[in-house]
This record gives structure tokens, sequence and C-alpha cells, in this order.
């Protein structure tokens, strides 16, 4: 597999929101893991310590799909996992990299932080790397 994006590498400020939530809310957990994106942090990222989510599976479909939850057309790219679920995501980014093409195998590493705020439980999902076969 070829590795075509590491949110580690970014340099832009990704983690900001989610460590001020865990500042004011969940002190425990930056005093385990230290902040989001730190070096210790990813350290216990990458030695599988902090959950992360793995879905590999085949490009199916990439393009404009009518969403009508909004009513509007999404620019999307759907993969279609071994067991027969479909994941989308937006055709932005690193996900309109032209080697993503129909029949590309994607494996996809994300995690969530759940942070309990003052008006309720708020959720930080990032992608973490996308990696694509090489072939």
């Amino acid at each position: 597999m070829l590795k075509i994006y590491n949110l580690f590498n970014s340099t832009d400020n990704w983690a900001s929101n989610v460590n001020l939530s865990l500042e004011i809310y969940r002190a425990e957990y930056l005093q385990t893991f230290g902040h989001v994106g730190s070096q210790k942090w990813i350290e216990l990222f990458n030695n599988g310590l902090i959950p992360k989510i793995i879905i590999r599976g085949e490009v199916v479909f990439i393009g404009d799909r009518f969403n009508e939850l909004w009513n509007e057309l999404d620019d999307i790219v759907e993969i279609r996992t071994s067991d027969g679920a479909i994941y989308q995501y937006d055709h932005l980014g690193y996900w309109s990299d032209e080697r993503i093409v129909i029949g590309t195998v994607i494996l996809v590493e994300s995690f969530k932080i759940e942070v309990s705020e003052k008006y309720g439980l708020r959720i930080f999902g990032f992608e973490s790397s996308l990696s694509i076969n090489n072939h």
C-alpha cells in the first residue's frame, strides 16, 4: 500500500479545537495521552494505545450523487468493504488524487474523540491516513 495522506505530517493546526475542548472538559485525557497531535500522543496512537478505526475497501463510485437530506448534489468517493458496507467521502483534497479510480483498494485509518461538553456530547473525528494499492 502507498500512503498518499498522513494527517500527522500536516502543518495546519488541525487539533486545536479538540485540545481546547479536552482542556476544559476532559483534563484526565490530556494527562494520560498528552495533547492530540503531540509527539507523545502520536506515539501512543501508532502503538495502538489510542483506538483507531480501519476501513479497507474498493472504490466503487466517484462522482455526483444526489443527497436527499440536503436536496443537492454531492461529489463523493464511495468505498465498499468486503462485508458489503458502503462508506462515502467528500471528493476533496487528498480524496481527489488522480490515482484514486474505480477499483482502487483503499485503506483509511481514522480516530474519534468524544467529549461531554456543557451542552452535550461532541465527537471529533479525523482521518489520520489514506493508503491505496500501488499497482
